[in-house]
């Protein structure tokens, strides 16, 4: 999605906040057998100072998250990845 279709929304739909959300998938096998995660890239646009946010879920409910930045690889830096090592709930 471009930047300026970003705020056409924003405009057309009265947001305060928009997000463009990008969904990774992919398997972690840090402690155990492999896991399937699911990766939400979360863009509020250029014009935000803390453009991204991600957000982290497994097939067993554990969710984790960092502070917004704005460049991805800081706000990727951020999550707290410890959090899906904990026992399934």
């Amino acid at each position: 999605m471009h930047e300026d279709d970003l705020e056409r929304v924003k405009t057309a739909a009265n947001l305060d906040q928009a997000y463009v959300v990008t969904t990774i998938k992919g398997y972690r096998s840090d402690y155990g057998p492999l896991r399937e995660i699911t990766v939400e890239i979360w863009d509020a646009g250029a014009s935000s100072s803390h453009r991204y946010h991600v957000r982290v879920r497994d097939k067993h409910g554990r969710f984790t998250t960092g502070t917004p930045a704005a460049e991805i690889a800081l706000a990727l830096r951020e999550v707290h990845w410890h959090e899906l090592d904990r026992p399934e709930p």
